[in-house]
């Protein structure tokens, strides 16, 4: 080095990555080496000492100038020759590295490219890109033009359908045999039929099924009250879990289901009326956990089929199994990848099961009679639910 001042002195913030120069003089001091050549050189001192955290860098800064005048028979020196050149040999330096930090196209590019970025008014707000030619461009690309088209035309198929599925009444919905929300609540084309009933029945009636083989929401809902506080102990111990657990789509399917990436967020209503059905899970080290992730998997049928769930790769259940079996009616699992213990598991959360086994018995009142006989002894009273003209009666009033 020539001078303390050609010394560059650069700090930076590990955690935020904020560089900042230092100014010679107010931030650091310069001790060069007395001898450059045998000794070349010298010492830092940085006031105040720089707190844990910070990186330094080191470079020169020498101008880009030549102040080095031979005159004609005049002194021809050694050291003077010596040092414009080294002086250069630093200017070199100092340049390679820039260059080696910059962006740069290959040797091997064809000749005549264009390399210049477009002008600044043509480039500004737009992403830089490449053309067919390898040349910077600040366009749209056309496939993103492209695809651009193709979700509008998607979005609007999808509206067409949407519009359908919720208010179409006088047939199925196009390109399938299910109604739509609006049919299903007034039940005109439905009405009679054996899996059939109105939203009203579905949603409050307490006389029995509503169409053969299954109850209203407020049977079920009566049903699982007994078992409030056991959801909630459960509930409170996976909160995280619970809060993620907002469902996006529900899935009617009644065939086997292969898991990926698109299945955040929804819950498969799989029918196993048909025969047992398997669930493929994906491998977890292959999904996208940067938000919450959660799949549901329900059996809504009486049948004694199974949903048989498969872990992929070395994943395993958090019992630490590799298939987990849905085998009860009604019954559900909620579950959320974990990559913290090894290999990476699926912790699964069980909900909505209902016991089988289920006998009615209906009788008629007269004012008087109050032993009733039932078909089938229930063993304890927690096995029987009784209802007089639909109304729940609580276990304290009978015996």
């Amino acid at each position: 080095m020539f001078d303390g001042e050609e010394v560059y002195v650069v700090k930076q913030d590990a955690t935020t990555g904020v560089e900042t120069v230092l100014q010679y003089g107010a931030d650091y001091a310069v001790t060069l080496s007395s001898d450059q050549n045998s000794d070349p050189g010298g010492q830092i001192v940085i006031a105040p000492a720089l707190a844990s955290g910070y990186k330094i860098t080191i470079s020169s800064d020498v101008e880009i100038l030549q102040p080095t005048n031979l005159t004609n028979q005049g002194g021809f020196y050694p050291s003077v020759i010596n040092n414009s050149l080294d002086r250069l040999t630093i200017i070199s330096q100092q340049i390679k590295e820039k260059v080696d930090r910059s962006v740069r196209f290959p040797i091997s590019d064809a000749q005549g490219l264009n390399q210049e970025l477009p002008a600044d008014s043509l480039r500004a707000g737009k992403i830089l890109s490449f053309n067919s030619n390898g040349e910077p461009e600040a366009e749209m690309a056309s496939a993103d033009v492209a695809a651009a088209i193709t979700a509008s035309t998607s979005a609007a198929i999808a509206a067409a359908q949407a519009q359908e599925w919720a208010v179409k009444t006088d047939a199925p919905v196009t390109g399938g045999s299910e109604y739509s929300s609006k049919e299903y609540a007034i039940g005109v084309q439905r009405r009679g039929a054996p899996s059939g009933g109105s939203a009203k029945d579905w949603a409050t009636y307490l006389g029995g099924m509503v169409d053969g083989t299954e109850y209203s929401a407020r049977y079920y809902a009566e049903q699982a009250q007994a078992a409030a506080s056991a959801i909630s102990a459960i509930a409170s111990s996976v909160s995280t879990v619970s809060d993620s657990v907002v469902w996006s789509d529900v899935v009617f399917t009644n065939t086997n289901v292969v898991l990926d990436q698109n299945s955040k967020g929804k819950l498969y209503v799989i029918d196993t009326s048909t025969g047992n059905k398997t669930v493929t899970l994906p491998v977890i080290a292959s999904l996208n956990l940067s938000g919450s992730f959660a799949i549901g998997i329900k059996k809504p049928d009486q049948s004694g089929n199974t949903i048989t769930i498969i872990r992929s790769g070395t994943d395993l259940f958090d019992d630490n199994s590799t298939q987990k079996v849905i085998s009860s009616y009604n019954a559900s699992t909620t579950l959320v990848p974990d990559t913290d213990p090894t290999p990476d598991k699926w912790v699964s959360l069980d909900f909505g099961q209902v016991g089988g086994n289920i006998i009615v018995n209906t009788f008629s009142g007269n004012g008087a009679q109050k032993d009733f006989v039932l078909s089938v002894a229930p063993g304890p009273k927690e096995n029987t639910q009784v209802y007089i003209d639909g109304v729940y009666q609580q276990k304290g009033t009978y015996s």
